[in-house]
C-alpha cells in the first residue's frame, strides 16, 4: 500500500499545517472557540480538512466520550429470503430511532472474532441473526457464552431443540426467538396427506449437509407418506435455476418410476425455478403433481400456478425481538406458530 492509501491520521494534518495535533483535533471536534484557538485558524483548519477529505474516527470519539453503539447485528453464513426482510426490519427500526446500528457478517468459523469485533466497539446490545442448528453454529461454545453474559442478548431465528443449548442460552441470560417449525412440518404433512397422496418427493437444499432437516422429510414419513428423499446437486450446480432444473428432472424420473404425485420444497426460490422447468417438459401442476414451497416470498403469489407455501411469522418475531432488545424480559423463549398458505399449486383432493 502506497502513501495515498494509507488512512489520514490527525497527526499527520496537523503536520501538515504546521499546527499541534490538540488545535486540530479542537476544531474538528467543534470546540476551538471554547479552547481559546483564534478564528481565522478555525477557517484555515476547516477549508483544509474540507480539501483532504478527513473524516475522523467516530469509534474514538466514542471512546473519549463514553457513549457506546446501542445495538450490533452479528450474521453467520448467507442471508436468505424472510432472513433478507428481518435484516432490513432491524436496521429500519433502528434508523426510524435516530440510533446507530453496528454490523458485522462472518462466516460460521469466526464467530468469536465477530463478538469480539463487535464487543470492542462498544455495544451494549446484540441482535444474532441465526440460520442452523445452535450445537452447530456454537463450535466455540463456551467463549461464546461467556463473551455474551456481559451483553443483552436475542438470538433471532433460534431453532429450538428443547434440549441443551435451548437451557444452556437461556441460562446465560439471553433470550431466543424462533419459528416453530417441527410443528408446521407436522401440518404440512397432515395437509398433504388429507389431498390423498401416499408417495410425496422432498427436495431440500442446504449451503451445507449440516443444516439439512430441521424434521422436515422425518415429519412426511411420521404420518405414514412414502417419501422419496433426493440427494443434493452436485457443487458446480450453485445456481438456484441448475438446482432447480436437477431437481425438475429428477421428479420427472421419480413420477415414472415411483408414482409420485407430490413435491414438497424447503424453499420457495427453488420450487419456483422447478415448477418452470416442469411446465416446459409437460408436466401439469396441480393436475399431475402437487407442488408446495416454503418462506412464502412474494413473487410466489404471482407464478403462472401460485404456489402453495409455508409464511414464516417475520413481522412478529422481529417485533419481539426489538421489544427484548429494548427492555429484560422474564420469559426467555419465545416461539412462533407458522401458517400454510394455500393456493393453487397444491390442487385438490386426489
Amino acid at each position: 500500500m502506497n502513501d495515498t492509501q494509507k488512512k489520514l491520521t490527525m497527526q499527520q494534518l496537523a503536520d501538515e499545517l504546521g499546527l499541534s495535533r490538540v488545535t486540530v483535533s479542537s476544531v474538528i471536534n467543534g470546540k476551538g472557540l471554547q479552547r481559546n484557538i483564534s478564528q481565522k485558524t478555525i477557517n484555515r483548519v476547516k477549508a483544509y480538512v474540507k480539501t483532504r477529505g478527513f473524516v475522523p474516527s467516530q469509534h474514538a470519539r466514542d471512546l473519549r466520550l463514553g457513549s457506546r453503539a446501542p445495538v450490533g447485528i452479528i450474521h453467520s453464513g448467507q442471508l436468505y429470503s424472510h432472513l433478507i426482510e428481518a435484516f432490513n426490519l432491524f436496521n429500519n427500526y433502528f434508523s426510524s430511532q435516530n440510533l446507530i446500528t453496528e454490523i458485522v457478517v462472518v462466516n460460521r468459523g469466526n464467530l468469536v472474532n465477530g463478538f469480539k469485533n463487535l464487543i470492542s466497539r462498544g455495544i451494549n446490545k446484540l441482535i444474532w441473526i441465526n440460520t442452523r442448528d445452535p450445537g452447530l453454529e456454537l463450535d466455540s461454545a463456551e467463549e461464546i457464552l461467556y463473551l455474551l453474559k456481559n451483553v443483552h442478548s436475542v438470538i433471532y431465528q433460534y431453532i429450538f431443540d428443547n434440549g441443551l443449548w435451548d437451557r444452556r442460552l437461556t441460562e446465560s441470560g439471553i433470550y431466543l426467538v424462533g419459528p416453530n417449525e417441527r410443528k408446521i412440518h407436522a401440518e404440512l404433512a397432515l395437509f398433504i396427506k388429507s389431498l390423498g397422496h401416499r408417495n410425496i418427493i422432498v427436495c431440500e437444499y442446504f449451503e451445507s449437509l449440516e443444516c439439512a432437516g430441521y424434521g422436515f422429510a422425518e415429519a412426511f414419513k411420521k404420518v405414514g407418506l412414502n417419501v422419496l428423499t433426493l440427494e443434493q446437486p452436485t457443487k458446480d450446480a450453485n445456481r438456484i435455476s441448475s438446482i432447480g432444473k436437477f431437481f425438475a428432472e429428477k421428479i420427472v424420473d421419480a413420477m415414472r418410476s415411483d408414482e409420485i404425485t407430490a413435491a414438497c420444497f424447503y424453499d420457495d426460490e427453488i420450487a419456483s425455478e422447478c415448477m418452470h422447468e416442469l411446465l416446459s417438459m409437460g408436466v401439469k401442476i396441480p393436475e399431475e403433481l402437487s407442488m408446495t414451497g416454503y418462506d412464502n416470498l412474494k413473487f410466489t403469489k404471482y407464478l403462472s400456478v401460485p404456489l402453495t407455501t409455508v409464511q414464516m411469522p417475520v413481522q412478529e418475531m422481529v417485533s419481539k425481538t426489538v421489544a427484548l432488545i429494548e427492555s429484560k424480559q422474564d420469559k426467555q423463549k419465545h416461539l412462533f406458530d407458522l401458517e400454510i398458505i394455500k393456493r393453487k399449486s397444491h390442487g385438490f383432493k386426489i
